[in-house]
Formats: C-alpha cells, sequence, structure tokens
C-alpha cells in the first residue's frame, strides 16, 4: 500500500507540475488547478497529498473535485471539452474512452 501512495504522490505532483508549465500564469499569479476523483474512498488521502504540495508550492491552488456519479460526470464534461487539470481514475472502459479523446 505505501508502494502505491508513494507511487500515485510521485504521479500527482508531475501531473501538477506539467498543468504548472502550460498554465500561462504570471510569476505573481497563484495557478488554481483541478484535480478530479472518481474514487472516493481516496479522498482523504488526496486531501493530504495536496495540503503538502500546497504548502511547498505555495502560488499553486489545488481544488479537490469528487462528485457521486464521477464517471458521468467526467463524460459529459469531455463532451464539453472542459476537462479537469488532473484526473485519478481506474483502468476501465472511461480510461480508454479519456486517451482515446484526448490523444
Amino acid at each position: 500500500m505505501k508502494r502505491v501512495l508513494v507511487g500515485m504522490s510521485a504521479l500527482m505532483c508531475t501531473f501538477l507540475l506539467t498543468g504548472c508549465g502550460s498554465s500561462g500564469a504570471k510569476e505573481d499569479d497563484v495557478v488554481h488547478l483541478e484535480f478530479f476523483s472518481n474514487k472516493s474512498e481516496s479522498i482523504g488521502t488526496y486531501e493530504g497529498m495536496i495540503e503538502k504540495f500546497e504548502k511547498e508550492h505555495p502560488d499553486i491552488d489545488v481544488s479537490l473535485y469528487a462528485p457521486p456519479e464521477a464517471e458521468t460526470v467526467l463524460r459529459t464534461r469531455l463532451v464539453k471539452n472542459d476537462l479537469p487539470d488532473v484526473v485519478s481514475l481506474g483502468g476501465n472502459a472511461l480510461y480508454s474512452e479519456l486517451a482515446q479523446a484526448v490523444f
């Protein structure tokens, strides 16, 4: 379990930093990123990771969004071309749909 959390943490930081590079924000501005998850059981873990990340990077604000029926919400947002900056989801059919739509 610890190995999974370390891997998720490293992956999250990579995605967050990637999002920062493409934001085009000025040095004075705060970068706002949306972290979307379909795993309600991971909310506490993500909140802790986000809190630690924001302490280390005060110019980045991360908002966690983990709605009920998350996959439906994400599919709707995909159609509207309104994808979150960072997405955490399992390797199911939605993962494949997102990969095909984005790449």
